[in-house]
């Protein structure tokens, strides 16, 4: 799906027993998985925005993981919903906007950072 070198975005439909259904939203950074917990899943049309939780790094085997998630905060059934790759076009400490190339989600989308561990996500119009 993707060229060697290139690296890769997930998500993930997570049912979670407490958090209800929401995407883990991934990005390939430096050998592990940045994630991040998108409640209303990911925005596939430019103008909705969404919350963002980020979360503990995940490590790179977790890219395809799919099954039941044990007795623990995020207990619940996890599958993959969309992967590819994807380019960075920026990054600054406080925001970034990545150009996503998956079956499902493609297009460009910006993170943007809130406060403490909350971003905002949105498909970029055009």
């Amino acid at each position: 799906m993707n060229k060697v070198g290139e690296p890769i975005f997930v998500i993930q439909e997570h049912n979670a027993k407490h958090a209800g259904l929401h995407h883990d939203f991934r990005l390939e950074e430096n050998g592990v998985l940045r994630s991040w917990a998108i409640r209303n899943c990911t925005p596939a049309k430019p103008g909705i925005r969404r919350l963002a939780i980020q979360v503990d790094n995940h490590p790179m085997e977790y890219a395809t993981f799919e099954g039941e998630l044990g007795p623990m905060p995020g207990e619940g059934k996890v599958t993959l919903y969309d992967q590819g790759p994807y380019k960075r076009l920026e990054d600054k400490s406080w925001s970034l906007l990545v150009e996503l190339h998956g079956e499902v989600i493609s297009g460009q989308y910006y993170l943007r950072h809130w406060k403490d561990n909350k971003w905002l996500i949105w498909k970029r119009g055009g």
